[in-house]
């Protein structure tokens, strides 16, 4: 198993600080120009973004051996974006300070995004090992084992958040649900016929050691390959490095279906909405639970509500 850990840019301080403890756990550490960089509109999207690829160029000048013992990757978004250029233009300039590892690109929806991918890649003359694709999309689901043919692809990994939001469901399947291996099942069958490993969303609930371990369990019962989990901090890297070197005891347990009513789908988009509005990036962590909840539900719960004039 290989974690992947993903974290967010931030000003230079925290980031070092972040960075130097997560660095203490074994973990292939992704710096994201995607998600964790959206703001509460397409302009205040935008200047974050703008924000954020600066932080970071500033950071690998001011520290240009950090990684020199550490695995890092960096995620761009999608090629239908706004921004996809002016991430291949810091890309360029990042390669030749550290080495790196991979590159995750976003929202890939056919083997011919890999190609454009790689081909902008090559033509910026950026350094990198592998291009690992994130499949997040309706249009990607249906053409994942086209995907999982090509030939550069090693390792793919399931978006749930951006699927969810694309696919409109609400509330979006959770790891203890059967809809969610519903999917996810299938999506590890089909791509480890093409040999290619696969890279399993982050648990929301990341400080539950009982799903992490019935997570893990699941996941070394389907998989063949070898496969990948992403984590949304340290601290889930942590329980997760210390749950992968034990043997699990967790008895094996069927996932249950979820059901909810309209009313209780209506108080969790309120809830949901009240949390993450209260933060510039839109995501939100429910204290009581340790729950993590994306920009993509924040985006789903406004949708849902409106749908119901609430």
């Amino acid at each position: 198993m290989q974690i992947i850990q993903f974290m967010s840019i931030h000003k230079i301080p925290l980031m070092r600080r972040l960075l130097i403890q997560a660095m203490e756990q074994k973990s292939l550490i992704i710096l994201d120009l995607e998600d964790t960089l959206r703001g509460q509109s397409k302009h205040a999207t935008k200047i974050m973004k703008k924000w954020g690829r600066s932080q970071l160029l500033e950071f690998a000048h001011a520290y240009p051996k950090i990684f020199t013992n550490k695995s890092v990757g960096i995620r761009v978004n999608a090629l239908h974006s706004d921004e996809i250029q002016n991430d291949l233009e810091i890309l360029s300039e990042l390669s030749s300070i550290w080495d790196i590892e991979c590159v995750v690109g976003t929202k890939v929806q056919s083997n011919f995004d890999i190609d454009i991918y790689l081909s902008l890649l090559q033509r910026r003359k950026i350094q990198y090992k592998t291009f690992i694709p994130i499949v997040e999309t309706v249009i990607g689901m249906t053409n994942l084992s086209l995907i999982a043919k090509h030939s550069q692809v090693k390792s793919m990994i399931y978006g749930h958040y951006d699927y969810s939001l694309d696919a409109r469901h609400w509330p979006f399947f959770t790891q203890e649900s059967s809809e969610f291996w519903k999917i996810a099942t299938p999506f590890i069958k089909q791509i480890e016929k093409e040999n290619v490993c696969y890279i399993h969303p982050p648990i929301a609930s990341f400080s539950n050691v009982t799903l992490s371990k019935q997570v893990l369990k699941l996941l070394q019962k389907s998989c063949t390959l070898d496969f990948g989990m992403m984590t949304i901090n340290t601290a889930q890297t942590t329980l997760l490095n210390r749950l992968g070197k034990v043997e699990l005891e967790t008895k094996e347990r069927p996932m249950l279906s979820i059901s909810y009513t309209l009313q209780e789908k209506i108080d969790k988009a309120k809830f949901i909405k009240k949390l993450c509005s209260t933060k510039k990036r839109l995501f939100g962590i429910d204290l009581k639970t340790g729950t993590f909840f994306s920009p993509h539900e924040y985006a789903a719960a406004v949708d849902f509500l409106e749908s119901y004039g609430k």
